[in-house]
């Protein structure tokens, strides 16, 4: 025993009544390491309680998928198999700069999901919305379930929520995903 103020094991012999709790069992030549230790539990604990949540970006891409169709409804080859490979960005560009859309409501269709696959949610709801006034049943059933799939992925969980009560309400084709949908948010 170096210092008369120290047991053999490094603990404090005077004082103890005065000392905090934690000091009177552990050396203080360890207290820094026990303190590193109880953040890296509780910062730990955190992590494992939050990871349980889905966000709700991750519930989006188990349920996203572009309009499965492409073939019938875009009137170019080029741009149909463009969409099927994913290469969004050409059939945009392909479809944009006409003035009137062959197909208006399956073209304005295939460009929110190209949209919505790139990541501009906000530009895909611009054209997801225009199909809610179409005069087809089927483009209205289409336009409202990836609108609720674009507000999904914004973080707009109320709004997704309404549209998918509504598609669950209809002989959507979609009806069947809506409520497995709503019961994971």
């Amino acid at each position: 025993m170096n210092n008369p103020k120290e047991n053999h094991r490094g603990y404090s012999i005077l004082a103890r009544e005065n000392r905090p709790y934690l000091s009177r069992f552990i050396p203080r030549k360890k207290k820094e390491w026990a303190i590193a230790i109880i953040c890296v539990v509780v910062l730990g604990s955190v992590l494992i309680l939050q990871s349980g949540r889905t966000p709700h970006k991750a519930i989006f891409h188990a349920y996203f998928e572009p309009f499965p169709y492409p073939g019938t409804l875009l009137e170019s080859a080029p741009l149909s198999v463009g969409y099927v490979n994913g290469q969004y960005d050409a059939v945009i560009e392909g479809l944009l700069p006409s003035s009137e859309l062959a197909r208006p409501g399956y073209e304005e269709l295939v460009l929110g999901c190209s949209y919505l696959a790139l990541g501009q949610e906000e530009e895909a709801i611009r054209w997801f919305t225009s199909l809610s006034t179409s005069t087809s049943e089927e483009l209205k059933y289409h336009g409202n379930w990836y609108l609720a799939l674009s507000h999904l992925k914004l973080g707009e969980v109320s709004k997704a929520k309404l549209l998918l009560q509504r598609i669950s309400n209809t002989d959507s084709p979609w009806q069947e995903k809506a409520l497995m949908l709503l019961k994971e948010l």
